[in-house]
């Protein structure tokens, strides 16, 4: 989950994937933290990192909208 992300435990960025194609706001937001630190199987990107940042701060998503 994003809270497992926030802490730095690696969760694969496939999971993360699937659940942002849903339009899952945390899986965005954890999705976004992968790509800001270069884990989860994915490397450091900080544009990546901010799209999707700004994608769940626009669903409303707390965390997201820090990082805006």
């Amino acid at each position: 989950d994003a809270g497992a992300a926030a802490k730095g435990m690696a969760v694969p960025a496939k999971y993360w994937d699937a659940a942002f194609k849903r339009k899952d706001a945390k899986a965005q937001y954890g999705l976004a933290l992968c790509y800001k630190r270069g884990g989860c199987g994915v490397d450091q990107n900080d544009v990546e990192a901010f799209t999707l940042f700004r994608m769940a701060a626009d669903q409303g998503d707390a965390m997201a909208l820090f990082e805006v």
